[in-house]
């Protein structure tokens, strides 16, 4: 089934658009950026956004240390939707991320105040930071045909299976398995999904 209706909207729709030229992401054929989406990137590197064709792309990406982001094909990421990679972030094919998701695999900054304050302070006098933060960071796995339902939150070191489905407004803490309805905080399975 998804096989002929992918053939048939590449007919109509997305094989007639060409990406937006931007040298911070890396689109396939058909794949259509917004201008709101924006890529962040605090390592003063050149780093890039990869997404497959096909896809709309509305959010933002802020990439740390040794974050990249690769985006399968025909996948939605919604506005106001911010994804930070630390370290390699994955989603895959088929993947629908609602408006107001927030996906952090690190925690951002240490949990020590006076580290925090430090580093601000740094970065504030020199532009960046001259001493890494000590923070905590874990990757995050987004397998094919997930669905993330609006203003959720997944968190550092979390996997979600293929097919799942995550309501509005979850705190994504722990893996969820494959196929299965999570809402909630804290996240509870609700049901089961299907192919």
């Amino acid at each position: 089934m998804f096989g002929s209706l992918t053939a048939i909207l590449e007919i109509m729709f997305w094989k007639k658009k060409s990406p937006k030229p931007d040298p911070l992401f890396t689109a396939g054929e058909g794949t259509r950026i917004y201008p709101e989406a924006r890529v962040f990137d605090n390592t003063g590197r050149s780093q890039k956004v990869k997404i497959g064709h096909c896809c709309w792309i509305m959010g933002e990406f802020l990439m740390e240390e040794e974050g990249r982001i690769e985006i399968g094909n025909h996948c939605y990421i919604g506005p106001g939707v911010k994804i930070w990679s630390s370290l390699p972030l994955k989603i895959g094919d088929r993947v629908f991320v609602s408006h107001g998701v927030n996906i952090h695999d690190t925690d951002s900054h240490s949990l020590s105040a006076s580290e925090r304050h430090a580093r601000f302070f740094e970065k504030m006098a020199h532009g960046r930071h001259l001493v890494a933060e000590g923070k905590k960071h874990a990757a995050i796995q987004i397998e094919d045909d997930v669905w993330i339902g609006f203003n959720s939150i997944l968190l550092k070191g979390v996997r979600i299976g293929r097919g799942a489905v995550i309501g509005a407004g979850a705190v994504i803490t722990k893996n969820v398995d494959p196929y299965t309805v999570v809402v909630g905080n804290p996240q509870r399975v609700v049901g089961q999904s299907s192919a």
